[in-house]
């Protein structure tokens, strides 16, 4: 359902805009932004990837029967369509990252179902780009020649080069600043949990768009050392599993956002796709 309230408000958004008023934040109800009852698409699109490649990887495993595999399918399309449309930029790069991951651990044959989906997502955001403003507007703020697609201008060869300064990255370098000056206020203790919403001047809705860099400030070093180990160890104890691209995606996602205080649906979701996947199976070495 939130896949198809996202890819048709993409389409006609009068008709679920009485669906979105009443669950999104004030001031995010708007036809550019593809969102969804997750939140606005910087929740929805990471979701949305990570959405994708759960699904995808459930399909490639054979972990459902026949019926239940392709309505998983189903929802990985809808999940990779929806990440494209929202444009969030670390949804994208967790989707890319999850689908190389994917692709090292399936046989030859799903390689090529991998590949395929990759190509198709890769063209499908230069189509989307060239007629979407938001998305154009947001990727080439990293990928310079996106934004010129859509504007018709000419490209030249550095506009090929990512940039990642601080408009890149939507102000991102500013708040990390901002979150390492509170921290060395109270560098063992931290300063507290929700204080960089209170003290860091900004609105309250902004957190510190990292995940790590939001609890070693607001908990410390001691917490944060012990957080690290703890995750990390999951994560490594799960490499061959069939949730490892899941986790990895939701990794890198923390690298540049923290959802875990702006979405209910994203924790309640994202827990359940660990409790369903973490099931410790691998992928067959060979899947036909």
């Amino acid at each position: 359902m939130s896949h198809t309230i996202a890819i048709w408000e993409y389409f006609h958004f009068p008709s679920v805009q009485p669906i979105l008023e009443n669950t999104l934040r004030r001031g995010h109800l708007t036809s550019a932004l593809v969102a969804s009852f997750f939140d606005v698409s910087t929740v929805y699109g990471p979701w949305a990837a990570v959405s994708g490649l759960f699904f995808l990887q459930r399909f490639l495993a054979k972990a459902s029967g026949p019926g239940k595999r392709w309505l998983e399918m189903t929802c990985a399309a809808g999940g990779f369509a929806g990440a494209l449309l929202a444009g969030s930029r670390s949804g994208l790069l967790a989707m890319g990252l999850g689908l190389i991951v994917i692709f090292f651990q399936v046989g030859p044959r799903n390689k090529l179902r991998v590949l395929t989906v990759g190509l198709v997502a890769v063209a499908a955001l230069h189509w989307i780009a060239l007629y979407h403003p938001y998305v154009a507007r947001k990727a080439g703020r990293i990928m310079p020649y996106m934004k010129k697609i859509y504007k018709g201008e000419q490209i030249a060869v550095q506009d090929f080069i990512p940039r990642l300064d601080s408009r890149a990255m939507s102000s991102r370098p500013q708040i990390w600043a901002k979150a390492i000056e509170l921290y060395k206020t109270s560098p063992w203790l931290g300063i507290g949990l929700g204080q960089y919403n209170v003290r860091s001047g900004k609105s309250w809705t902004v957190n510190v768009n990292n995940i790590y860099l939001n609890i070693f400030t607001e908990c410390g070093v001691f917490v944060f050392l012990g957080f690290l180990y703890v995750f990390f160890k999951f994560l490594w104890n799960r490499r061959g599993n069939q949730i490892f691209a899941v986790l990895l995606a939701l990794a890198v996602i923390g690298v540049f956002d923290n959802q875990y205080d702006h979405s209910l649906p994203w924790n309640l979701t994202i827990a359940w796709m660990l409790a369903n996947g973490d099931n410790g199976a691998e992928f067959p070495e060979k899947i036909g």
